[in-house]
């Protein structure tokens, strides 16, 4: 059984930590840095929407890419050798869960919009990721949705 560590790890906690902060100054930019103005029980689900959508976006990179992992950085692959495959999709399965529910909590509209990123995050990882300039873009361009 994998250790709880390596899920966290496959996440890429230093990623969200750098989206969450962002995100916590453009909330506070957005407001005026006045906290009164800001809906906390909003903020929070929004922030929950994204954090989740980015790590099971990262999750299911790493499932999808185990044979270019297995060459390019054979040390630090987590999916198979520590986490097994199976595993690694139902905890991509569980944030996407959190990440629609937190989106759906906030406004349909928010969660139609993580519903659409989240199903380009899958098809850049099946289809794009080999294609150096529209799998750049989609990337640019999901990475500036998220602000």
């Amino acid at each position: 059984m994998a250790r709880p560590g390596a899920y966290l790890q496959l996440m890429r906690p230093v990623n969200l930590g750098i989206l969450l902060l962002m995100l916590l100054l453009l909330l506070g930019k957005g407001s005026g840095w006045n906290a009164e103005m800001l809906r906390l029980p909003e903020c929070i689900w929004v922030a929950l929407a994204i954090l989740a959508t980015a790590a099971a976006g990262n999750v299911i990179n790493d499932v999808c890419d185990t044979a270019t992992d297995a060459v390019n950085k054979p040390g630090r692959q987590l999916v198979p050798k520590v986490i097994p495959r199976k595993n690694a999709l139902l905890f991509y399965c569980a944030l996407l869960a959190i990440a629609l529910l937190a989106a759906w909590l906030t406004d349909l509209g928010f969660f139609l919009f993580c519903a659409a990123v989240s199903l380009l995050l899958f098809y850049f990882t099946r289809e794009l990721k080999g294609i150096p300039i529209a799998g750049n873009l989609l990337i640019a361009l999901l990475t500036a949705a998220a602000v």
